[in-house]
């Protein structure tokens, strides 16, 4: 076991972290989700999407925006990557790693994850349906604390013939646990009763009209958690499109029983998705993807204008003279209203305008032409496909489309830490762990 520890296993990851360091020497772009920990991602050669956790270090003390922030270039140095390459850095909304970012010059952008969460959170702790929630988790917790309970539990639902599913309770910092909670005490509503009537536990029932809010209630959040499943499996690309296809289904919703929680929850979309499409990274990221390109923008037209703007931008040689705007048009004897105002604005950038990127506007306006693609689809199929018919954009696309859409990558560390530090392993220093 020592000469495990002190030689072979040192070994086995300095072999594999001089691979990692040769897929990341090999990329011109890198994007990494962090929650202290940290993770990168990447698009290779072949179009295959990749992510290496690159540590799950000891941190003891404040965790404080600027100890993070210094951790963070910590990090980077011990891995030999150059702050250049940073496309993007994927983080949690809390106040310290926010400040951690905003004290860098790298660029940063929330969870949708962690977004969904908080306006989720605030629209059940603010409405009536909280009252039931706490009801529900009573009856649950009456369950995961007797065997007895269990088992009477077990015999009821073969009486009842209904699933042999256990309740589930919910976690705080998951908002899609409530939905679960919720949906299997709906199906095992039968089981409920009949155990609250035999054991003569009202308080371990609801009223009929909690069970109606209650199946209304799973109506409302049964979108969101799709939304979940799809942000979590998906690139950055999708976040403000797949939050206004969702946020448009919920607010077509019928359902008075929770109108105060709809209300809430398309008022939390409005409040933090809707100006994500006015960052660059997220903006480019959309109209790269063959699925989305200017779906669901409200002035498909602009958003088009400013992602070329964006794009010219960045392909523009360091020794070239930068880009200047003029956004004050030419006096005009009269105007007819704000179409007339977007159009001389245009013209009048497109005046002092010199694309560096001679083929970009070819290669844009083509790409415009196309259908969009399926949403069941690859985004990196498309690209793999047409990198030799758009090479600025495909390069482009191997940039803003390597950001997943949540921090999930780096958050599964925690688990898999907790698997590493057993009963049996409490010795091991943080050092050894992260091999």
């Amino acid at each position: 076991m020592y000469y495990y520890r002190k030689t072979v296993l040192p070994k086995a990851y300095d072999a594999v972290k001089r691979k990692i360091m040769l897929e990341l020497a090999d990329s011109n772009f890198l994007s990494f989700t962090t929650d202290i920990c940290l993770t990168v991602h990447l698009i290779d050669s072949k179009w295959q999407k990749k992510h290496f956790p690159l540590c799950i270090n000891s941190f003891p003390g404040s965790h404080t925006g600027k100890r993070i922030s210094e951790k963070i270039h910590e990090l980077l140095a011990s891995w030999s990557i150059d702050k250049r390459k940073c496309h993007l850095f994927l983080r949690d909304g809390g106040a310290n790693m926010r400040s951690a970012f905003s004290k860098s010059e790298l660029a940063h952008a929330d969870c949708s994850a962690h977004l969904l969460n908080l306006i989720v959170h605030n629209a059940l702790k603010n409405t009536s349906v909280n009252d039931i929630l706490i009801k529900c988790r009573k009856i649950v917790g009456h369950f995961k604390h007797s065997n007895s309970a269990v088992s009477a539990f077990k015999k009821i639902q073969l009486e009842e013939d209904l699933p042999q599913h256990f309740l589930l309770q919910d976690i705080p910092t998951r908002w899609n646990s409530a939905f679960f909670m919720c949906k299997r005490l709906i199906e095992q509503r039968a089981a409920i009763q009949n155990y609250a009537f035999k054991k003569e536990r009202q308080d371990l029932d609801l009223t009929d009209n909690e069970w109606a809010i209650l199946g209304e209630l799973v109506e409302l959040l049964s979108p969101l958690e799709e939304l979940t499943r799809l942000f979590s499996g998906s690139s950055i690309s999708v976040q403000y499109s797949f939050a206004k296809m969702t946020e448009k289904k919920v607010s077509e919703m019928n359902l008075l029983r929770v109108e105060p929680t709809r209300h809430l929850i398309v008022k939390g979309f409005h409040e933090r998705f809707w100006n994500l499409i006015k960052i660059r990274e997220i903006a480019v990221s959309q109209f790269l993807d063959p699925r989305l390109k200017d779906k669901n923008t409200d002035i498909p037209e602009l958003f088009r204008h400013e992602v070329f703007i964006f794009l010219d931008q960045e392909m523009t040689p360091i020794d070239c003279e930068p880009i200047e705007f003029n956004f004050e048009p030419p006096a005009k004897v009269m105007k007819q209203g704000l179409l007339d105002d977007f159009a001389e604005s245009m013209d009048v950038q497109a005046e002092h305008q010199t694309s560096t990127a001679p083929n970009l506007r070819r290669e844009f306006d083509e790409y415009c032409s196309m259908a969009r693609e399926s949403i069941k689809s690859d985004p990196l199929d498309f690209w793999k496909s047409n990198q030799k018919k758009f090479p600025l954009l495909s390069e482009a696309a191997r940039k803003y489309l390597s950001p997943p859409a949540t921090s999930v990558p780096s958050e599964q560390l925690f688990s898999t830490a907790r698997d590493v530090f057993t009963y049996r392993r409490m010795s091991i220093g943080p050092r050894k762990a992260e091999m």
